[in-house]
């Protein structure tokens, strides 16, 4: 809104202006951009040895244009949104990444949460990946990416298994990694490929718009953008160790990966059977509802005659104790789930059991016109329904 008012008081200024006015404003608004640009011209004009040797070995930084393109594509044709739809594009949350979904680990990378994110992703690895791409090859730079973004994904899950991990931030930092290994392996060993402070300087805008969105974030701070910032500084080393000779070759290459696959194997394994618990916690609620209303139903009928307690009894055998019967079963398949969710289903266990007990005291009591029996049964309910106020979502 601020923005809209000054454009529309920028244009009502302008209107009223004399033509003479209008021209000179126009003159000192364009003049530092006409300066601006003639500075570039003349530092490109300058001869850049770094700058050469980059055209002469990669014209066209091919994968560089491939990743950005489709994580453009995936964003443009649905692969954004809501965590429901980042899980249908690709990304990864345990029970299906760790349930046999290990493909997920690749395409999170290539899925992002919103339009920012997907901007300053692309923002952020483009000059970098193009100076890796050309300095290493496009064979590194793609295996530091995607080696990056299965590091930041497995490591999401670890720390919060049920938490949806999409993004390209961790493989974007991996290939920050490997730049700045190539800037010390460069001072170290200067020759033609050190790059050159134009060209960092070149880096700094669209890198600082980057690692600030990440600090923001939270990824830059946490394991899952440190590790592979980490690794792809310790294996861009290794990498540009022999730059100068040209690309890198296949087995230095085959290295990254296959450390990248023994740490997801590490830390994602334990993961495998990881079981959200919050959709039948969630079933407990609704059912203890539609239970508690069938129940009231019923003996507002008997308080009126059409039913007999006999028939109440039934009800509650019949229609109740099955269900609680089946929610029972149901929570003792959760063998595997988070640590923070663990309280929770000890909580429904202990609701569930209650409930029980209190229902089938109830029908006994029904059957045999026990007040003392009754009275138990009131007891037993109202602990399960404080166990129950543990499971209801807050409002």
């Amino acid at each position: 809104m601020g923005w809209l008012v000054l454009i529309v008081l920028g244009g009502v200024a302008v209107y009223v202006m004399r033509p003479e006015e209008r021209l000179r404003v126009a003159r000192a608004v364009l003049r530092p951009i006409e300066d601006a640009w003639f500075a570039v011209q003349d530092e490109r004009a300058k001869k850049d040895p770094f700058r050469d040797a980059l055209q002469a070995r990669t014209r066209w930084p091919l994968a560089t244009w491939t990743i950005a393109a489709v994580n453009a594509a995936v964003f443009i044709i649905g692969g954004h949104g809501e965590p429901d739809t980042l899980v249908h594009w690709g990304g990864s949350v345990a029970p299906l990444t760790t349930g046999g979904d290990w493909w997920r680990l690749l395409t999170a990378p290539f899925v992002h949460s919103g339009f920012i994110a997907l901007v300053v992703s692309i923002a952020g690895l483009l000059q970098p990946a193009m100076l890796v791409e050309r300095l290493l090859g496009p064979a590194a730079l793609a295996t530091v990416f995607l080696s990056g973004g299965v590091l930041s994904t497995v490591i999401h899950l670890a720390i919060d298994p049920l938490e949806v991990s999409a993004g390209a931030t961790g493989a974007v930092l991996a290939v920050y990694g490997t730049l700045v290994a190539i800037v010390v392996r460069g001072a170290l060993r200067r020759s033609e490929f050190t790059i050159s402070l134009p060209f960092l300087r070149w880096l700094a805008p669209a890198t600082t718009v980057f690692l600030l969105h990440a600090l923001w974030t939270g990824d830059l701070a946490g394991p899952a953008g440190l590790v592979p910032l980490a690794t792809g500084f310790v294996f861009g080393i290794v990498l540009a160790w022999t730059m100068e000779e040209g690309w890198t070759t296949a087995w230095r290459a085959a290295a990254m990966p296959i450390a990248t696959v023994i740490i997801a194997a590490v830390v994602g394994l334990p993961l495998r059977g990881v079981m959200d618990a919050r959709p039948d916690i969630a079933r407990i609620v609704v059912e203890e509802d539609r239970t508690a209303r069938d129940y009231a139903s019923a003996i507002g009928q008997f308080k009126l005659g059409a039913l007999k307690a006999e028939a109440v009894a039934q009800i509650i055998e019949r229609r109740i104790e099955p269900v609680l019967t089946e929610t029972q079963t149901r929570l003792g398949a959760l063998t595997h789930v988070p640590a923070d969710q663990k309280p929770l289903v000890t909580a429904a266990n202990d609701y569930v059991a209650l409930r029980l007990e209190s229902w089938q005291l109830r029908a006994k009591a029904l059957h045999k016109s026990s007040m003392r029996m009754l009275r138990d049964a009131d007891d037993k309910e109202r602990a399960s329904l404080v166990l129950l106020e543990k499971l209801r979502p807050p409002a």
